[in-house]
């Protein structure tokens, strides 16, 4: 299974949401066509394995295998159907695994789902990056840096390295970092595990499919003086890219960098930079000078006298808000780019109750994941990807700002979930929230 299907969990979860899980039936036909994506080709397409996963809520429940006719088709029958039911196709072609749309299982008996594959290269000159933000806070005695990359396939190859960082495992995509950097934090495990380090910072290990994916990563940047440039390696053509910092005092310049002003963000000031079509092999560079207060979240940690220990809950939990707001640009961009100040837009207020409740069905389903694994019923990569998926949606429960409202009010809840496979290492690499000791290693 590939990364898609993590995705797809999180897809079936949406779907099945609120509904009871009604009894199989195996009526109905899932077909589709396997098609070449890059120009200019025709290979043959008869012989492929195309894969169907089939899921019931959100665990994986049969894999069906079927090969293609000559004409790259393929059918799969008895398929089952039923509230809580889906499915995705996946087909590998020249080492790669590319997957069709999520099907909804409940209703219909002929449902098709067409898969586009891609020959594949080792130029990377057609991934660009679509947006940027880097977020930047004064912690202590040292800079709290947040990415957001939006990166782009923009050809019609898979994107597959030529050089072996590591055995079997070639280098894709580069994420540079600032010279000094540590801490190093990935959204999820799957993007840790996927990423390697090296001398400028980091290396994904996946191939690289036309169209877009996302990078979320944290660092710390050691900062002891009143003054610091912060360099940052442009790897990719980059179409545009925003600086957000929270520095009270501080003065902030870049010299291929617009100055817009200050924004307003979750209650906080952000200095706010902005710069278009940056070329790639260039730096950024952005000159820090009268460093030395706290940021105003690190201040209001400081003045409640919840300063944060490896134990605690990370820094950039702080800024889960104004991440989503992210990303949700361009439309955020676009706000940011108005003469006068606006909020970050919010999305809709749930009731408490609704809220309570939707935190009780994730934490029920990732003791359901276990208790599943531990018995055997599930197999470790579907575990794996599951749990992570459901995982990653209580977290953003937890730190939507209606969640970190209710977690006020219930303390005991939010200890429970944040001691969700969070051991309290602190690791150069590691997926943010960590891993509970019984899941099977990060591989």
């Amino acid at each position: 299974m590939t990364k898609r299907l993590v995705f797809l969990a999180l897809t079936v979860a949406a779907l099945v949401g609120g509904l009871s899980l009604s009894a199989r039936a195996d009526g109905a036909v899932v077909q589709g066509q396997v098609i070449n994506g890059t120009a200019g080709t025709a290979p043959a397409l008869n012989g492929l394995q195309v894969r169907l996963y089939l899921f019931s809520g959100n665990t994986l429940k049969e894999t069906r295998q079927a090969l293609t006719d000559a004409q790259g088709a393929f059918r799969f029958e008895g398929v089952p159907t039923g509230s809580g039911w889906a499915a995705i196709v996946s087909v590998e072609y020249a080492g790669v695994e590319y997957e069709g749309k999520p099907l909804d299982l409940t209703n219909g008996t002929d449902l098709g789902s067409d898969v586009t594959i891609y020959e594949t290269t080792t130029d990377d000159q057609a991934l660009k990056v679509e947006r940027s933000h880097l977020i930047v806070e004064m912690g202590v005695r040292q800079l709290e840096v947040t990415e957001l990359v939006v990166l782009n396939n923009t050809g019609d190859r898979t994107y597959i390295g030529s050089e072996e960082v590591v055995p079997n495992r070639r280098a894709t995509a580069r994420v540079p970092l600032p010279a000094g950097a540590s801490d190093v934090s990935f959204a999820s495990e799957d993007l840790a595990a996927a990423m390697v380090r090296t001398g400028q910072g980091f290396v994904d290990t996946r191939p690289i499919i036309p169209g877009q994916q996302q990078y979320v990563l944290s660092y710390a940047l050691p900062c002891e003086g009143s003054t610091y440039n912060l360099t940052k390696p442009i790897a990719y053509a980059t179409t545009a890219l925003d600086v957000l910092v929270d520095a009270p005092g501080a003065e902030v310049s870049a010299p291929n960098l617009e100055r817009l002003g200050v924004r307003q963000a979750e209650g906080r000031s952000y200095q706010h930079l902005s710069g278009q079509s940056l070329p790639r092999g260039t730096d950024l560079t952005i000159r820090f000078t009268g460093l030395g207060q706290p940021s105003s979240a690190q201040a209001g940690r400081q003045g409640s006298g919840d300063v944060a220990s490896a134990s605690e809950s990370p820094w950039w939990m702080g800024l889960a808000p104004l991440l989503a707001a992210l990303a949700l640009a361009p439309m955020v961009v676009l706000r940011l780019r108005q003469p006068a100040p606006e909020p970050w837009p919010l999305p809709q207020r749930r009731t408490a109750t609704a809220l309570q409740a939707e935190r009780d069905r994730l934490l029920a389903a990732i003791t359901d994941l276990d208790e599943q694994y531990e018995a055997g019923q599930l197999e470790e990569g579907a575990y794996r990807k599951q749990r992570q998926t459901v995982k990653d949606e209580l977290i953003n429960l937890l730190l939507s700002p209606q969640g970190r409202e209710s977690d006020a009010k219930r303390g005991e809840d939010g200890r429970r979930a944040r001691g969700l496979g969070d051991d309290g290492a602190r690791k150069e690499v590691r997926a943010r929230g960590g891993a509970p000791r019984r899941r099977p290693p990060a591989r």
